[in-house]
């Protein structure tokens, strides 16, 4: 008997579909759209290959493009997603749109049907994805910010045992950072009332030696890879005044690419150092510094605008010029300059001179000047 095939005559040929995914560690909620028209939601297993896999077989030649938001998982499924054909975007959580109602009723089912529909109506913005290899050097310099908070958690612990056992540590080693060898050598020295408390003691300073080791290594290593790989614009940033060698690790791994920030301003929103601002009507609120940021980035800045001050005279005159309102507000004004002078020596890749002007500034004055010369000239021919 001949045998007849059943073919599938269903072809979605140069349709966009739409996929909301709520990312989770033991399941993923995915929402399904197709031309402003809602699908289905559904859960699956959390694989990348699972959700192609549904996919393709029952949407077969459409085009796909997902959403799903930053978080534990970081950009693995979404190199996996973009491998197996799907345009995918990650987002910043702050950054979907929501309303009140689905606030105060939140579930992986809303979330995923608010990825979906936002996504195809183009209103996410995805997030800057950094290649696999800088992704691990980022970690690797973050790793360091975090040796330094253990060291100094280590510090804060002994302090507190010998304040609590009535133990005062000698003049000539208090209010120092760093602690030198001779100081370590002097708390192994030191013995309690029991053989609890001095093992308690030791325990706590093996600790800490251990956390400064670690430190020290991961230091070295991160420098060892800089100086490798980024050698020109290693010496480059250095010339900066107040921009040390843990500054320029900073950078390079929070940044990668400064091409990807257009103008000055979105470097700043990035650095988180423009202000905030509540208007409304006629009445104009402005509020301090955006808290959106990236947390390593303004610390260090600011740290680095103090420094920078003292060896600039330059931004040493702009903190003056603002200082006497609020000298806290003055170095955030210069910590946002210095964020400028760092674009400027990034992109022209040319060491810092003293009294740098951005270009945007000097069209600004350039334009200033001949608007002045404009209305001379003209209120010379009125006369």
């Amino acid at each position: 008997m001949q045998q007849t095939k059943i073919l599938k005559t269903t072809d979605f040929t140069n349709q966009n579909f739409y996929i909301g995914i709520d990312v989770h560690k033991k399941q993923w909620t995915s929402t399904l759209r197709l031309d402003g028209t809602y699908i289905k939601t559904y859960t699956i297993e959390p694989s990348a290959q699972a959700l192609a896999r549904q996919l393709k077989a029952n949407y077969p030649n459409g085009n796909y493009f997902s959403v799903y938001e930053a978080g534990f998982c970081g950009t693995s499924y979404h190199e996996e997603l973009c491998a197996l054909g799907i345009s995918n975007i990650i987002i910043n959580p702050a950054d979907l749109p929501i309303t009140n109602k689905l606030k105060t009723n939140q579930t992986d089912y809303h979330d995923s049907r608010a990825l979906a529909e936002y996504l195809e109506a183009g209103k996410l913005k995805a997030i800057h994805v950094f290649t696999v290899d800088h992704q691990e050097l980022r970690s690797l310099c973050r790793l360091r910010s975090s040796k330094r908070i253990d060291t100094s958690r280590c510090k804060n612990r002994i302090k507190g045992m010998l304040m609590y056992y009535g133990i005062t540590i000698p003049q000539q080693y208090q209010g120092k950072k760093c602690w030198s060898k001779i100081f370590i050598n002097w708390l192994k020295e030191q013995k309690l009332a029991s053989c609890a408390g001095t093992k308690c003691l030791q325990f706590l300073i093996a600790d800490l030696e251990y956390n400064r080791r670690q430190l020290l290594m991961v230091l070295k290593s991160i420098r060892k890879m800089m100086t490798q790989r980024f050698s020109k614009l290693w010496n480059l940033l250095l010339s900066i005044p107040g921009i040390g060698p843990v500054n320029v690790i900073t950078l390079i791994s929070e940044i990668g690419d400064i091409k990807r920030f257009p103008s000055e301003p979105h470097l700043a929103s990035f650095f988180g150092l423009l202000p905030s601002e509540a208007s409304s009507d006629q009445k104009v609120i402005v509020k301090g510094i955006n808290p959106r940021c990236n947390q390593y980035l303004r610390t260090m800045l600011v740290e680095a605008a103090w420094v920078a001050i003292r060896y600039s005279p330059s931004l040493l005159a702009y903190y003056k010029k603002h200082s006497y309102i609020d000298s806290n507000k003055a170095i955030i004004k210069v910590a946002r300059k210095l964020a400028m002078i760092i674009r400027a020596v990034w992109l022209n890749q040319k060491d810092y001179q003293e009294g740098y002007q951005s270009p945007e500034k000097k069209e600004e004055l350039v334009k200033k000047k001949y608007d002045v010369r404009k209305c001379s000239s003209e209120g010379t021919a009125s006369s």
